[in-house]
């Protein structure tokens, strides 16, 4: 619906030809439709008369107008018609009267120049844009001299349109000159540079001609021209145009084509073709004959060595079709019952970069039968794998062919499905038939056979290969147990496949049932709301029409899984890398009507409808997967976990959704703290911690525990010089619970090796919640506690030596992470008392996908009676098996303040450890000793028996 809104103010006289004299003025012009409100403003409108001249003007915000004239504007057109076509080129029109010399002298001069007309141009012509500052000029002259002049920076229409464009003319008595220059032309989705049109006319004839290029690596441009003579027909109201082609050349990708002298002529819908040709070393393209109502006239096309490339520029799909093709084809009665004929062989041709080889192509007319016979073949490394026969009879649009394909490349087929798969490969192989009416096209098939088709999701990135028979029984493509493989070898079940009853859309029906298989590949670039890579074992069942796809999956996550989910509001990664490269800026491109804020009608849009994917995942999180939930990576603040739990996700990229609910158990996991991109620590989450997901990732819940051990003096803290030399294991706590993105916070410092008094007074230090927190901070950031306040120690020396030897290790952590070398380096130095300096040094590793981790330390003994001046602890661990149920570890610490009266010596040791969760002893037993098959049962049993269970509890009630 469009409405106009305006207050008007008129005093004028219209006389009877239709002269106008006096005033209009428009106020507060308003035009509203679906695009929007658009105020024009206000228009002024002012004709005056003396005798036998006539001055018009117009002021408003969209054109100012000067118009002067013998005769008033509603004739200027016509006048200026007439004195150039009509006076140049009079068999355009039967002109009844070209304008002669003598009577009373005419002259006219018309100005106009555009300001801002988008508004105007949603009421008057929608699509329309023409910047501000555009001016056309026409004036004609007493001895009826016209001369004209229209310039524009940008003008167009739709996706049509001209930079800098620049259109002149002038008509005297001897002819009629007009050229028409623009620095970039875009028409029909082709863009022109440096465009150029030369037109000089008189006594009916016309000489043209047209030159462009276009700026880019392969040269493409025009050098044309030829002449035009205009005549009329006796009992025709149409002009006839003979035209002759003189030769020319173009240059197509650097490549130099050339036309011959030719003629052709033009009458209505009748085109005649003589001797046209265009040639390029050898290839060659020929038309001759007419297309006409006249069943007799046939057009003939005759071409070698033809270079189909160019084909591709009318072909929406991206097929890219290759190939040289030599033949000729025959044409009759197209404007009544269309007769095509050919006979075309391809060499080396190839679509969507793949091999198709040598094609065959005919078509014959059967007169007996009032139909084409038709055939195709193609020839690769000395195979058929097509070849197609048929018919089709033009009568009733009746096409009916059969085709074998013998290990066919199914990538010829991508750009139809290309908005959801990628990099196919591979082969099929079956007999087909097509058969029925144009517009009820039947597809059958039999003996079908998928052979290691291979293609990727565009969604997940995962590459897979398909493999088994297929039958198509006309309502659609069927697959019945084939095997589908991902790039390691897992193996899964597909079932169903696509529906396409007569091509008028394709619905899908498939379920694929999988053990072990890849089911995700993607990179932050890939899905910033969802990425990483997957692995698990279930089903997936995608259905729906091309336009919108459901993907609904149910699995349980295997080993060499990890995903990452990141906060929608943090920033890209930033990353120290040794070296940096930075790509210079590209220049934007803006598109050509958004400088003047052009909006194009909704009425006149052609919406292409996107595939839309909405994919919904049921997953079972076990403790092989990683989880990783991106809170800022910017400066580190991630969490990452193995743990088990029941998810539920929601994924749809066109609606930017993401949603994800469920409760998330942590097994055990790690939290990184990065402080001013110098200070890393890394903290261990406690298991039994938990994530609780609540549909909106922002509105997630923690609760969980996370620790950090380093190894720090505790005499500063609790003012003991005697125990200067003694560094001890401390274990430092974050406690996070509530909304992912505003946690409650409480903190926790632990000293495990230390006697009683020892922990009195620790604790006497660490009375507060204030104290605790500017401990904790203090030994994430220096190593080291700061003096109490009842403290009489401050050795600002070892605060520095600390703090240095510190950054140090941090920095030496930034290399290895760089390097992904897996090592965590500590190293810390303190000048002691009476000569007795301390260091100590620690590296820890995670090996061979996270089963064997080695935590070990070097540094000056702790107690003064030590043999060695040097001394150190290993521990190593080992999972046994997948889960990390059973593990193996190993051992050998120093001598501590409960042992070191023994004998000084190293503590070693080795021992196996099995974890088991379970609910009951019952249910441990079961596990341990009954096989996987008869657990199995009895789960089956169990859940029977509930159920008549719960069924007899009904039937009392």
């Amino acid at each position: 619906m469009s409405i106009i809104s305006l207050k008007t103010l008129a005093n004028f006289t219209q006389k009877t030809g239709g002269d106008i004299i006096g005033n209009i003025q428009v106020k507060e012009m308003v035009y509203t439709n679906s695009n929007g409100i658009f105020d024009i403003g206000d228009i002024s409108i002012l004709s005056n008369s003396n005798r036998s001249n006539f001055d018009v003007s117009l002021k408003s915000s969209f054109a100012e107008m000067e118009y002067k004239g013998s005769k008033f504007l509603n004739v200027f057109a016509e006048k200026i018609e007439k004195a150039t076509l009509g006076k140049h080129l009079s068999n355009l029109r039967n002109y009844e009267n070209s304008i002669q010399n003598g009577g009373d002298p005419e002259s006219y001069s018309l100005k106009l120049n555009l300001l801002d007309t988008r508004a105007i141009s949603q009421l008057v012509l929608p699509g329309f844009f023409v910047s501000p500052n555009s001016t056309l000029s026409v004036t004609m002259d007493n001895n009826m001299k016209v001369n004209a002049e229209f310039k524009a920076a940008k003008i167009g229409f739709r996706k049509n349109f001209s930079d800098n464009l620049n259109v002149t003319a002038s008509s005297d008595n001897s002819e009629l000159k007009s050229s028409i220059n623009s620095d970039r032309l875009r028409l029909s989705g082709l863009n022109l540079d440096s465009s150029k049109i030369i037109i000089n006319a008189k006594n009916n004839n016309v000489g043209l001609k047209l030159f462009y290029s276009i700026n880019s690596k392969l040269k493409n441009s025009l050098s044309f021209s030829s002449s035009v003579g205009i005549e009329r027909v006796t009992n025709s109201n149409s002009p006839l145009f003979r035209i002759s082609v003189n030769p020319s050349e173009f240059y197509f990708n650097s490549e130099l084509w050339n036309l011959a002298s030719s003629s052709v002529s033009i009458h209505g819908s009748e085109f005649r073709f003589d001797k046209f040709k265009m040639f390029s070393n050898d290839q060659t393209l020929e038309v001759n004959g007419a297309v006409s109502e006249n069943p007799g006239d046939s057009l003939f096309v005759k071409f070698n060595n033809l270079e189909i490339t160019p084909l591709n520029f009318f072909i929406k799909k991206p097929f890219n079709i290759k190939g040289n093709f030599t033949g000729n084809a025959v044409a009759t009665s197209l404007y009544s019952e269309p007769q095509l004929m050919f006979n075309v062989s391809g060499k080396n041709v190839s679509a969507n970069e793949t091999p198709v080889g040598d094609l065959n192509l005919s078509s014959k007319w059967d007169n007996q039968n009032k139909r084409f016979n038709i055939s195709l073949a193609s020839t690769l490394n000395g195979e058929k794998p097509l070849v197609l026969t048929g018919t089709f009879k033009p009568g009733n649009s009746y096409l009916d062919l059969t085709a074998k394909a013998i290990k066919t490349p199914v990538s010829y087929f991508e750009p139809f499905l290309s908005e959801i798969i990628s990099k196919s490969s591979g082969t099929l192989s079956g007999d087909l038939r097509l058969k029925g009416e144009l517009n009820k096209l039947v597809l059958t098939g039999e003996n079908g056979h998928l052979n290691d088709v291979g293609f990727t999701i565009n969604f997940i990135k995962v590459p897979y290969k398909l493999s088994g028979p297929f039958i198509i029984d006309g309502g659609g493509l069927k697959i019945n147990g084939g095997i589908l493989k991902d790039r390691f070898g897992n193996t899964g079940r597909v079932n169903g496949g696509l529906s396409f009853e007569h091509f008028k859309s394709i619905i899908f029906n498939t379920r694929v049932d999988f053990t072990n298989l890849e089911c995700l590949n993607t990179v932050e670039k890939d899905n910033s709301s969802f990425y990483g890579n997957a692995f698990g074992t279930g089903s997936i069942t995608i259905s729906g029409s091309l336009v919108k796809i459901l993907m609904d999956v149910s699995a349980t996550t295997n080993r060499n899984t990890f995903i990452h989910i990141p906060l929608p509001t943090t920033s890209e990664a930033s990353t120290n890398n040794l070296l940096t490269f930075v790509e210079p800026p590209k220049k934007a491109e803006t598109k050509y009507y958004d400088d003047y804020g052009y909006l194009e009608p909704v009425s006149e849009k052609v919406i292409k409808a996107a595939s839309e994917l909405d994919v919904k995942l049921r997953i079972r999180i076990n403790t092989d997967a990683e989880m990783l939930i991106e809170i800022d990576k910017s400066v580190g603040d991630v969490i990452k976990s193995f743990g088990t739990g029941l998810v539920d996700i929601e994924i749809n990229p066109s609606k930017d959704l993401f949603s994800i609910y469920g409760d998330y158990l942590i097994d055990r996991g790690s939290y990184t703290f990065v402080l001013q991109g110098i200070f890393k620590r890394d903290f261990t989450i406690q298991e039994g911690g938990s994530i609780f997901f609540n549909g909106d990732i922002l509105k997630t819940r923690l609760n969980l525990t996370a620790n950090y051990n380093t190894k720090a003096s505790v005499n500063t803290l609790i003012s003991d010089t005697s125990s200067i030399s003694s560094r001890r294991n401390v274990i430092s706590s974050i406690r996070m619970e509530g909304e992912l993105l505003n946690p409650r916070l409480s903190f926790g410092i632990e000293i495990p090796d230390i006697d009683p008094a020892t922990k009195a007074r620790v604790d006497a230090a660490l009375n507060t919640e204030d104290k605790v927190v500017k401990q904790v901070m203090s030994i994430l950031i220096s190593g080291s506690f700061i003096p109490d306040v009842q403290s009489s120690i401050v050795n600002n020396s070892t605060l520095l030596y600390s703090n240095a030897t510190e950054v140090l290790s941090n920095q030496i952590n930034n290399i290895f992470n760089q390097l992904n070398i897996p090592l965590d380096f500590s190293f810390n130095y303190q000048p002691g008392q009476n000569g007795r300096d301390i260091f100590d040094a620690a590296i820890s590793a995670q090996l061979f996908d996270n089963r064997v981790i080695v935590n070990g330390n070097i540094g000056s003994s702790k107690y003064l009676n030590q043999n060695s001046d040097v001394v150190g602890d290993v521990d190593v661990e080992v999972k046994l098996d997948e889960k990390g149920r059973f593990r193996a570890k190993a051992f050998s610490h120093s001598a501590d303040q409960y042992s070191n009266y023994l004998d000084n010596s190293q503590r070693s040791g080795v021992g196996l450890v099995y974890q088991e969760e379970f609910t009951s002893f019952r249910e441990l037993f079961n596990r341990i000793f009954l096989s996987k098959k008869r657990r199995e049962l009895k789960a089956i049993e169990r859940k029977a028996a509930k159920a008549a269970k719960m069924e007899n509890k009904n039937k009392t009630k």
